[in-house]
């Protein structure tokens, strides 16, 4: 199961690098690595490369995977999101962020309210804006 679904195309998706004995599912919200690398990562507040635009199979040669960076997408709940709520990922699932949260920990903001495991449409944007109090 996906944990994005791309419901609409804004831009192209960029490429990152990845690893080869990597397997990344179509739709996985990937992590950014130093030097631009994208990889699956359950970390709290991560800052994000983007939706992965296709399946990557561990090691099938390809070093490089396209990430979407903007769209709107069907993302799954982790507690409460209201409309316009600025909107973070942890375990590929969104939150509403802390505070603190800014720059590309901020993947977009909510385009639907939802609670706890419901799927909404989510404006992916990131690293479009900081979180302000």
């Amino acid at each position: 199961m996906a944990n994005a679904n791309l419901r609409i195309r804004i831009e192209d998706p960029l490429p990152y690098s990845v690893a080869d004995g990597t397997t990344i599912e179509k739709g996985a919200i990937l992590t950014l690595t130093d030097p631009r690398t994208a990889i699956v990562s359950l970390a709290e507040n991560p800052m994000i490369a983007g939706i992965a635009a296709r399946e990557k199979v561990a090691n099938d040669g390809r070093t490089e995977i396209a990430c979407f960076m903007r769209g709107v997408f069907d993302i799954i709940c982790s507690g409460n999101v209201n409309i316009g709520d600025p909107v973070a990922i942890y375990n590929q699932l969104t939150f509403v962020p802390a505070a603190t949260s800014s720059g590309a920990a901020i993947i977009g903001h909510a385009l639907e309210a939802g609670t706890s495991g419901d799927a909404v449409q989510i404006y992916v944007n990131i690293g479009g804006g900081g979180y302000q109090v």
